[in-house]
């Protein structure tokens, strides 16, 4: 919620590997590591407008629109978007759980001796120096977010005091930046780039203007575009299908403005079916640990429940709220 979920998937990762090779790759327990963290990385970044980049998209959009008279600004988004990430992630566990029996003859262990060797050797979390750097970014930079409306900053301006404060203290340096997984984000950036041929040779404006002409009543609509952003997620960059499907639907009257972007932004970020639908799970294929045949329980369930939960809460809160 606070962070990509990009880099919270491969930090998850480069923390919990070690155990994964301890205790077995093919232990349910280990299973429901590997898939649990993308996914809740994944739902997780419905919570605040920058978890996702659909989320700002659609907080643009939104903003822009004259007949708005209330800005969504941070906290507005955390209304409609934290509790449907809380409530999603506990969903998804409970899935996992149930189809992954976990069984209670795990050894820990390992973490504890490795622990304890990172301590002997002066790497036991890190220098101290840049702990204290690192807390300081995250509460500035959180706090700017939180209070956005009252300072004059705006959001991504804020984005970058991370940037350029690690940088400066050389808590980021330029093997960080080789050590990226590139492979990973050709894989997310050939979802984009199918997002962009889409839009670009006309096909989404061919079926969205066939889909203009038909008279919907508000709610078929509603559903209509959350059923299509989820699938067009799926095969393609949810940044890419928001955009698209967002734009597309101002074209529309009828319907609360507030509402589409919202639905469409946040049904977005439930696709998971496939390793190139999210960042989280091109990460979690690219260790070669995950097939793709086992991201459908997430993105079947999700898939089907998150644009449900994620209706229901937006038109609730809406008209609540805004």
């Amino acid at each position: 919620m606070i962070m990509s979920n990009t880099a919270t998937t491969a930090m998850m990762f480069a923390a919990l590997l070690p155990l994964v090779n301890e205790i077995g790759r093919e232990r349910p327990f280990t299973r429901e590591l590997l898939l649990g963290i993308p996914g809740a990385a994944s739902l997780g970044g419905l919570g605040t407008i920058i978890g996702s980049p659909a989320n700002a998209i659609a907080v643009d959009m939104i903003n822009r629109l004259p007949e708005v008279d209330k800005n969504i600004g941070f906290l507005e988004w955390m209304v409609v978007g934290t509790p449907l990430a809380i409530l999603l992630v506990i969903i998804f566990w409970y899935l996992l759980t149930r189809k992954h029996k976990i069984a209670n003859d795990i050894d820990f262990s390992v973490l504890r001796k490795s622990m304890i060797n990172d301590a002997e050797t002066g790497d036991y979390l890190g220098n101290w120096n840049r702990q204290k750097v690192m807390w300081i970014v995250i509460t500035v930079t959180v706090l700017l977010w939180l209070t956005d409306g009252i300072h004059p900053i705006p959001m991504a301006a804020v984005s970058g005091i991370p940037i350029i404060v690690l940088t400066m203290m050389n808590i980021i340096g330029a093997e960080d930046v080789r050590s990226l997984p590139w492979d990973t984000l050709m894989l997310v950036a050939g979802g984009l780039s199918l997002g962009i041929a889409i839009q670009e040779t006309g096909l989404m404006d061919y079926f969205l203007s066939h889909l203009e002409t038909a008279a919907l009543p508000a709610f078929v609509l509603i559903v209509t575009f959350a059923g299509i952003s989820v699938f067009a997620s799926n095969v393609m960059s949810n940044t890419a299908a928001a955009a698209i499907l967002i734009s597309a639907a101002s074209l529309w009257e009828g319907v609360d403005p507030i509402v589409l972007p919202l639905i469409i932004a946040l049904s977005a970020g439930c696709a998971m079916y496939l390793p190139v639908s999210t960042p989280p799970n091109a990460i979690a294929y690219s260790t070669g640990l995950v097939e793709p045949k086992e991201f459908r329980l997430g993105g079947l369930s999700m898939g089907i429940l998150g644009p449900i939960f994620i209706t229901i809460w937006v038109l609730v809160v809406v008209k609540l709220f805004f």
